[in-house]
């Protein structure tokens, strides 16, 4: 996704809760998605650069291109040990 960037967010130090969230670089503020990573929700690392899962409230699936694939890890390193 060329014009984004991607965060996690954690409330606190503690916390149990994590979001993805995509924004646009160039919009200040710019929310284009958030996603809360859960445990009931299967997701797939597709490609060095793909994950993807499938949205339970919306029954859709969902999937985030990385343009390095470094960052694709961190995320993903962040799922799993959201969702051991």
């Amino acid at each position: 996704m060329e014009d984004q960037s991607l965060t996690t967010s954690c409330p606190s130090a503690s916390c149990t809760h994590y979001a993805l969230m995509s924004h646009h670089h160039l919009i200040l503020g710019s929310l284009l998605l958030k996603s809360h990573i859960r445990q009931d929700i299967t997701y797939e690392r597709r490609k060095d650069d793909e994950i993807m899962w499938k949205q339970v409230e919306k029954y859709e699936f969902t999937a985030l291109q990385f343009r390095d694939s470094t960052v694709c890890d961190e995320i993903w390193k962040i799922i799993c040990e959201v969702c051991v």
